[in-house]
């Protein structure tokens, strides 16, 4: 290779942004994340990014963008990449709007997969992205802010769970409009000196029967039993998610389950290949049934 050659290979390594590796979900939201410059979106942002995410959550079994989505993209200031199998909606620089993975062609799942406080509940981020890896799902949304924007608390912050004028919040308006039928299953986490369970389950107020709940403790028992029963958030009534935005702008729109997991629940699942894909396995077992 000539030297003058060499040389602008090296500034081209130099200037690159670096990139994870293909088929690494996770180090993608790490490498977003943006704890210094949270905002919610204002309204035509939020607009914009209902349309993009409806639009790919409609097309994407296709395997298909829609030509209109790449204006969208850039008029709402934010970034898509195509990742082999799936597409990337996530923030421009700097910005802490989420990162939205679609799984792109040969499938007609209606799961969407959230974990909205990816970092501040320890794994729930790793969890997801290992889940929408190993074929759980159609998108996985992930927040890309610290809930208490990097501090140990705050009054205020970038809990998206909390925030209705977040762009984590259209984008899950968005994908109730672009899926038929859809439904979202958020990922928590609590402390284990809080409570003896390895997970509480709950509905919101997302106003759905109560037999969505009641069939994912009966079937995530068996699973998650070693580290505690299952419960649903009667009896737990503080992880009840009755303040939870997306639960409660999908009331009438979407089934939604809060799943709140113990530690040794979310590290279990993380370490160990045939609990996630079990886990994986009840999750699509869910979204399928329609009665």
């Amino acid at each position: 290779m000539k030297a003058s050659h060499m040389g602008l290979a090296i500034l081209a390594l130099l200037v690159m942004p670096p990139r994870a590796s293909a088929g690494d979900l996770w180090s993608l939201v790490e490498l977003n994340r943006h704890d210094s410059s949270y905002q919610d979106a204002n309204l035509e942002k939020a607009l914009r990014i209902r349309q993009i995410t409806s639009l790919l959550a409609a097309a994407a079994p296709t395997g298909q963008v829609p030509d209109t989505v790449e204006s969208l993209v850039r008029e709402a200031s934010m970034v898509l990449e195509y990742h082999g199998d799936h597409v990337l909606l996530r923030s421009g620089p700097h910005e802490a709007d989420g990162l939205y993975a679609f799984r792109l062609g040969g499938q007609t799942s209606s799961l969407v997969l959230q974990a909205p406080h990816g970092w501040y509940d320890l794994d729930t981020g790793r969890l997801v992205a290992a889940l929408f890896e190993g074929g759980t799902g159609a998108v996985a949304c992930f927040n890309t802010a610290h809930r208490y924007l990097g501090q140990e608390r705050r009054a205020t912050g970038a809990d998206v769970a909390h925030r209705p004028g977040s762009a984590f919040q259209a984008a899950t308006i968005g994908l109730a409009d672009g899926l038929a039928d859809p439904m979202v299953v958020q990922v928590h986490g609590f402390s284990d000196q809080e409570y003896s369970y390895s997970a509480v389950i709950s509905g919101g107020l997302a106003f759905q029967p109560a037999r969505w709940v009641e069939s994912s403790v009966r079937l995530l028992n068996p699973l998650l039993g070693a580290h505690g029963p299952v419960v649903t958030s009667t009896m737990v009534p503080g992880l009840a998610a009755t303040t939870n935005v997306q639960a409660r702008v999908l009331a009438g729109h979407a089934r939604f389950l809060h799943l709140e997991l113990a530690p040794e629940a979310r590290k279990s699942l993380v370490e160990n290949p045939d609990q996630l894909r079990e886990l994986g396995t009840i999750l699509q077992d869910l979204a399928e049934r329609r009665k």
